[in-house]
């Protein structure tokens, strides 16, 4: 399977001008820039910065060798330089959804965490799950969303 069918590269300029500007640390993957940097690096006009929503991947083509990347879980998202690739994953099929875990279980030495799995969507195409398929595991309601949930796993 090609990655390039797991991801969507996403290209929404021109956030909102009151979202926190992110950085990608290859130590600490998705932060505030102010996080990083003593001093404000990111432009003032920020209009050409590219919009971040949780759960999106954020890389730095430059840094990727060496771990710069990492998944957006501020809720509000952000914006960060348009340098960066800004990725909405995807998985094609629920097959492919259940290997994906099921290798999650073979490596795992403690436990198993995948939140904010949708229920339902408002498109038919997007993947759903639904509590049934996480029958051994601990559930709970999603963070920000009432139409999702999370899922635990002690592997232990």
């Amino acid at each position: 399977m090609k990655i390039s069918n797991l991801v969507t590269q996403k290209i929404d300029i021109n956030p909102n001008e009151n979202q926190i500007t992110l950085s990608v640390s290859e130590k600490y993957g998705i932060v505030p820039q102010n996080f990083l940097f003593k001093k404000k690096i990111a432009l003032n006009d920020r209009t050409k910065y590219l919009k971040v929503e949780y759960g999106n991947i954020v890389y730095n083509p430059f840094l990727l060798w060496n771990g710069a990347a990492g998944t957006c879980f501020f809720r509000n998202g952000g914006c960060t330089s348009p340098a960066y690739k800004v990725l909405k994953p995807n998985f094609p099929n629920i097959e492919y959804a259940n290997e994906v875990i099921s290798e999650m279980s073979r490596i795992a030495t403690k436990k198993i965490f995948i939140g904010d799995l949708p229920r339902t969507s408002h498109e038919e195409n997007h993947l759903t799950y639904n509590e049934e398929m996480f029958s051994n595991w601990i559930k709970t309601e999603g963070y920000y969303n009432p139409h999702r949930f999370n899922a635990f796993l002690d592997v232990a």
